[in-house]
């Protein structure tokens, strides 16, 4: 300026939360601050940043998770399909899903497809609704290291956790599945592939996605992390 004055220089805008993909923008956590608290200037540098998480994660966190709570149910359902009637390895094989007819044996078949509800629904689901609603990770999405977050980057509610592991994997894609020869499961495992921020009808439904969790900083000699 003419005047002598020190030029004022323009403040930098701050960024909206977006996802993007192949390459995703940073996802700042938790939830970026209100509007009126945004024209300060932009996100400050300390944030923790996440992106999205890639399909092949979220699939090897699906597998693992299955795997683990299947073989969980296993000690409760096995010892009950024995009291039914069947042997150790009619259990296995009816439980596993080999053989969807309960062996003659079985004088209450009725119950015997119950254990299979059991087997296949109650322990992923129940357990992915409060380890998502209380930290956003399951055992396998811990072991993928990714997490689920809400589509502002904040922690999800109960509500939203209920919504996304109970209403629609279980009380929708499952009957879906059972009807349409397991389509509804694969196409909606399958979406993120092609969907632009990784999305399966879960995270639609809920409006949730699924991020990379970060490492947590090591730690000296004394248990401290790095400043």
């Amino acid at each position: 300026p003419l005047d002598g004055s020190a030029p004022v220089r323009p403040q930098p805008e701050a960024s909206p939360l977006t996802f993007t993909k192949p390459e995703p923008r940073p996802l700042t956590f938790p939830a970026p601050p209100a509007p009126a608290a945004q024209a300060t200037g932009p996100w400050p540098s300390d944030r923790p940043v996440f992106v999205l998480a890639t399909w092949r994660a979220r699939a090897g966190a699906w597998i693992l998770d299955n795997l683990l709570f299947g073989i969980l149910i296993s000690f409760v359902t096995i010892p009950l399909a024995l009291a039914l009637g069947m042997t150790v390895e009619e259990a296995t094989l009816f439980l596993s899903g080999g053989d969807l007819d309960p062996p003659s044996s079985v004088t209450q078949p009725a119950l015997a497809y119950a254990l299979i509800a059991l087997q296949i629904l109650a322990p992923p689901t129940l357990a992915a609704i409060f380890l998502t609603r209380w930290g956003g990770q399951t055992p396998g999405k811990r072991a993928t290291g990714i997490r689920v977050v809400t589509e502002e980057g904040a922690p999800l509610t109960l509500g939203r956790a209920l919504k996304r592991e109970l209403v629609w994997k279980t009380l929708i894609i499952v009957p879906l599945s059972g009807i349409a020869f397991f389509i509804p499961l694969f196409a909606n495992y399958l979406w993120p592939l092609r969907d632009p921020q990784n999305r399966a009808g879960q995270d639609y439904f809920a409006k949730t996605r699924v991020v990379t969790a970060p490492k947590p900083a090591p730690r000296d000699a004394f248990g401290r992390t790095g400043a």
